[in-house]
């Protein structure tokens, strides 16, 4: 039954595609549109803090933040502008656009729909670039960002001993040239955490960092200096 279930609402979210594809084109066909989001419910984390330093200091990016319409966090995307609601039709039009997906967790959480078959089917065909803005340190064997399941670009990591671990055990392979399994990229020379990520309160911000220059060979934001807080 569970499986049934999963293969209608597949088959729903391809429908809607076809349908909603040429509108996507002609309203944000010429755009390069990067999609950003956490859990899709909050907003306190490496995904937010990326978002608002690229409309505070790049706002001629076509950047826009996923989230629900009743997250307690709204207020201060909605402070930022480019808010797409989860499930709304901009999100739709947004998500068949998309030339990039950032995320703190999983890029399916970006996606519309549920299910996680139709948002690999999407980032397939419209050869999306999922970067990984890891919002921890990865400390024990996580398969669920495994190289053949997550599929990441770009996957940051926050130290050395990390770098090594993921290299060792996620099957993604190094170089800053795109290889077949993907690529990693040191956060060594990307940002510098203000302090380590932990459980916060409900409604309490996220992570605080001074941003130094944002994946500059990989997505091509410009460099530039400056403390976001």
């Amino acid at each position: 039954m569970e499986r049934m279930k999963k293969l209608f609402i597949y088959l729903c979210a391809s429908a809607l595609r076809l349908v909603l594809l040429p509108c996507a084109k002609w309203k944000y066909g010429k755009k390069e549109v990067w999609l950003i989001c956490e859990r899709g419910t909050d907003a306190r984390d490496n995904g937010y803090h990326m978002f608002r330093y690229l409309r505070t200091r790049h706002p001629e990016l076509e950047a826009w933040y996923v989230i629900t319409r009743d997250s307690v966090d709204v207020g201060k995307i909605a402070d930022l502008g480019n808010v797409a609601f989860h499930g709304s039709l901009t999100h739709w039009l947004l998500f068949l656009s998309a030339s990039k997906i950032l995320t703190a967790f999983e890029p399916y959480l970006c996606c519309p729909s549920s299910s996680f078959r139709f948002c690999q089917d999407v980032i397939r065909k419209n050869r999306l670039k999922t970067v990984f803005l890891q919002h921890g340190v990865i400390d024990k064997d996580l398969p669920l960002y495994y190289q053949e399941r997550a599929k990441f670009d770009v996957f940051i990591c926050g130290a050395k001993p990390e770098y090594d671990y993921v290299l060792d055990h996620f099957h993604y392979k190094n170089g800053s040239r795109p290889a077949r399994g993907g690529w990693i990229e040191i956060q060594l020379d990307v940002c510098r955490v203000k302090r380590p990520r932990r459980p916060a309160p409900h409604g309490a911000g996220g992570l605080k960092f001074a941003a130094r220059r944002f994946f500059v060979c990989h997505v091509k934001v410009p460099p530039r200096t400056g403390r976001v807080d």
